[in-house]
This record gives C-alpha cells, sequence and structure tokens, in this order.
C-alpha cells in the first residue's frame, strides 16, 4: 500500500489506472487517491515530461494571443475604469466608462487580492506565454512578470509583460499577488511550492491559486474518465481537505 505524500496516510489508500489521452499516446499512469484527504496522485512519475508538453500544448501557441495594443485614448479610458473598480472611489469619469460594463473576473480576483494600484507587482506562476498577464496589461497593469520552465526562452513584449523561462525556484525578491491559474496541479513538491511562494509573497498578501478538485461531482461521476485529471500532466488533484493540510504546514489561511 502506497503512503499520501501530502497526508502521509498508509491505510485504505487506492490505485487507479489513467491513461494519458490528451495526445493520443495511451500511456497509462496509477494514481493513488488517499483514504483520509482525498487526494488523488500520481505515482509513476517520468523522468521527463518533455513529450506531454510539446510545442503544440495549448498552453504555449502564440495565435491565442491577443497582440493588439490600445491607442492612447482606449489605453486611458481602461485604465480609469480599472481603477474605479478596485478601489470604487468617486470618480465621476471612472464610474460612467463603467456604467453597465460586466466587471471581467480577472479584475475580481486582483480586487479580492486587496490590489488596489496599477502598478502592483503580479506574479503568474506556469504562465505559459502569458495570455491572462496581457489581458491585465490591457487593463492598465504595468509591473507583470510570468514564469514557466516549459516555454523556449524569455519573453519582453515591452508593455511592462515579462515571461521568463525559469523554474519557481529560481524567482527571487516579492509580490503583491502571485497567480496560479491551473498550474500548481503539475508540480511535483507541492509543499516545497508553497514554502517558496511564501518568501516571494509580500507579508499581508494573497496568492491565487485555482485548482481543479478531486472532491468534486466530475470525479465522483467519471472516475478515471474525468478530463481534468489530465494523465500524467497532472500530478496532483487536491481536495479540500488536502489543501488546507499544505496551507496549514506553510502558514498560510485559505480565504
Amino acid at each position: 500500500m502506497k503512503t499520501c505524500r501530502i497526508c502521509k496516510n498508509e491505510e485504505n489508500n487506492l490505485t487507479y489506472k489513467v491513461r494519458e489521452m490528451m495526445f493520443g499516446l495511451n500511456e497509462t499512469f496509477d494514481y493513488l487517491e488517499c483514504d483520509s484527504c482525498g487526494c488523488l496522485q500520481l505515482t509513476n512519475v517520468p523522468e521527463s515530461f518533455d513529450k506531454y508538453y510539446p510545442e503544440h500544448y495549448w498552453n504555449f501557441e502564440i495565435n491565442r494571443l491577443e497582440k493588439e495594443q490600445n491607442g492612447f485614448l482606449k489605453a486611458w479610458l481602461h485604465h480609469r475604469r480599472t481603477k474605479y473598480w478596485l478601489t470604487n472611489k468617486k470618480d465621476v469619469i471612472g464610474k460612467f466608462i463603467s456604467f453597465n460594463k460586466y466587471q471581467p473576473v480577472h479584475i475580481s480576483w486582483v480586487k479580492r487580492a486587496g490590489i488596489e494600484h496599477l502598478d502592483a507587482k503580479i506574479l503568474d506562476v506556469g504562465c505559459g506565454l502569458g495570455d491572462r498577464l496581457l489581458t491585465l496589461n490591457n487593463d492598465g497593469f504595468e509591473n507583470l512578470t510570468g514564469i514557466d520552465p516549459f516555454i523556449d526562452s524569455d519573453i519582453d513584449y515591452g508593455n511592462g509583460v515579462k515571461i521568463f523561462n525559469k523554474s519557481l525556484f529560481d524567482m527571487h525578491g516579492q509580490f503583491d499577488l502571485i497567480t496560479l491559474h491551473h498550474s500548481f496541479e503539475h508540480m511535483q513538491e507541492p509543499l516545497l511550492v508553497l514554502k517558496k511562494l511564501s518568501e516571494l509573497i509580500k507579508p499581508g498578501h494573497k496568492i491565487l491559486v485555482r485548482i481543479p478538485l478531486a472532491s468534486s461531482y466530475a470525479w465522483r461521476n467519471y472516475g478515471v474518465n474525468w478530463f481534468q485529471i489530465d494523465a500524467p500532466r497532472h500530478l496532483f488533484l487536491h481536495t479540500e481537505s488536502s489543501m488546507k493540510q499544505l496551507a496549514e504546514n506553510t502558514n498560510f489561511t485559505i480565504s
């Protein structure tokens, strides 16, 4: 019986056979489901992931990115609107151009993190070619950094968005907000990742982690055919319980 790498439970854990399906390789991988914390985790980790992240992997497709640059007036209006959304201060122009406009979800994420300034330092971990950072830049944010170890080389878009071909553990400095949009489940050492993130986030600031959860209807209903297992790229499919344990071991709180 294998041991859960999150809570160390050894009792009554189950093992499932899951096939790689995205690229039709049909290789089979073993996933352990912890009977205690519920975390679903890959047990036979490949020595190399190169063939599982080819150039046409969706997150590296350059034609997905919107390259259009705002003109001066449009950029100014976007900035004014975003400032209004972030602060809710009495800004007649910001209120006017925001009227009857749907607040984008990425703005709500930043706002919930307590960010009120467009020059906030934001780091996106596992960002691919940086499409989410480019979206934030389009709405006025100016100090945007991304990292992804699977891109070919560093990218400087020349507009405040810089993407580096490096690991999280090679990063230094501190940030006002760190985001992991469906990248945390791709990382081999989640506890070490959170410890590193705790060094990179400014005291009192927040980290946004978006992940698929094994404690879900999808896993219970579809089992090994659940799309989000994505063997072998998803190394851990967490539950609320497993994330809570990781957070407690790194002095984070979940909100």
